[in-house]
C-alpha cells in the first residue's frame, strides 16, 4: 500500500465515509486517461505516474511518480494546450495536511 492510500485510510476512520477522497477499483482506468489527455510536451508526459486517489467532489486525482504525488485534474478531453490538464506537484509530507485542509475546507 502506498503512503497515499494509508493517509486516506486513516482520514475514513477519523472523519468517516463522506470523507472526500477514496481510492476506487479501476485506478488504471485514470492512468490511461491521463495519458490519453496530456498533448506531446506537458511536463507530465515523461513521468510515469499511476493513479492512487480519486476526489469524490471534483474530477481531481492523484497520482503517485516515484518520489512526488501529482494533483491532476482531468478535463476528459484530448488536450492541445500544454497548460492542461491542470496540475500541482505535492511532496509525501504535504499529503495529510493537503487532505485534511480539502476536505475541511469542502464541508463548510
Amino acid at each position: 500500500m502506498i503512503y497515499a492510500n494509508k493517509l486516506i485510510c486513516e482520514l475514513e476512520e477519523k472523519y468517516g465515509e463522506d470523507f472526500n477522497w477514496w481510492i476506487p477499483d479501476n485506478l488504471s482506468f485514470y492512468d490511461s486517461e491521463l495519458k490519453n489527455e496530456l498533448p506531446d510536451n506537458h511536463p507530465l508526459k515523461r513521468i510515469d505516474a499511476k493513479a492512487a486517489a480519486k476526489n469524490s467532489r471534483n474530477d481531481d486525482i492523484l497520482f503517485f511518480g516515484g518520489e512526488e504525488y501529482y494533483l491532476v485534474h482531468l478535463t476528459y478531453l484530448k488536450e492541445h494546450s500544454d497548460e492542461f490538464p491542470k496540475y500541482k506537484i505535492l511532496r509525501k509530507s504535504e499529503l495529510m495536511k493537503f487532505f485534511e485542509h480539502d476536505y475541511l475546507s469542502g464541508i463548510q
